[in-house]
């Protein structure tokens, strides 16, 4: 009889084992859950820039020598070019519009914002060329907005640049900071 006692407490106490090693698993699953998201939070955070801009800028020499532009700036009859104005656009594929002539100081700011109105997950490119002919985009899905830094002193150009393989409409505005 003694023997099936000591059976009894030896089964209770791996029952108590194996709860225990349950709950450390447990607790240790959730310690490693818990700090991915976090590790995965910061990450996220780190990756926006001081102005709020989370795309990154690519850089592109000669931009016009490599893509199909057509200059906007005059094409809405009317109505004045300024910053914040709203164009509509419906682009061809694998095109590039862009406003031209747009003073600005080496340390000034451009913020440049565009959003596919035709349909969802198309790629949307804005960007500016520099007074060196040079260009700067950044691209996001459906709609993107971004503050470019300036460091040259000069006439700018801003675009919005269809790489989707379908026509868009696209809503594209910029504004001087």
């Amino acid at each position: 009889m003694k023997k099936y006692q000591n059976v009894g407490k030896l089964c209770k106490a791996a029952a108590a084992s194996a709860m225990l090693s349950v709950l450390a698993l447990g607790s240790t699953v959730s310690y490693a859950a818990e700090t991915t998201l976090v590790q995965d939070s910061d990450s996220a955070v780190g990756s926006l820039s001081e102005d709020g801009n989370d795309s990154e800028e690519v850089e592109v020499t000669d931009p016009r020598e490599k893509w199909n532009f057509v200059d906007m700036t005059g094409t809405e009859i009317g109505k004045k070019r300024e910053p914040g104005h709203e164009y509509l656009w419906t682009m061809p594929v694998h095109t590039v519009y862009e406003v031209k002539n747009i003073y600005r100081k080496s340390g000034q700011k451009l913020q440049v914002s565009g959003a596919i109105t035709s349909g969802v997950n198309k790629l949307c490119n804005v960007g500016i060329i520099e007074p060196d002919h040079n260009g700067r985009y950044v691209e996001d899905y459906d709609t993107v907005t971004h503050t470019f830094d300036l460091d040259q002193t000069g006439y700018y150009s801003v675009f919005a640049r269809n790489v989707n393989d379908v026509e868009i409409d696209i809503s594209f505005s910029y504004y001087l900071r």
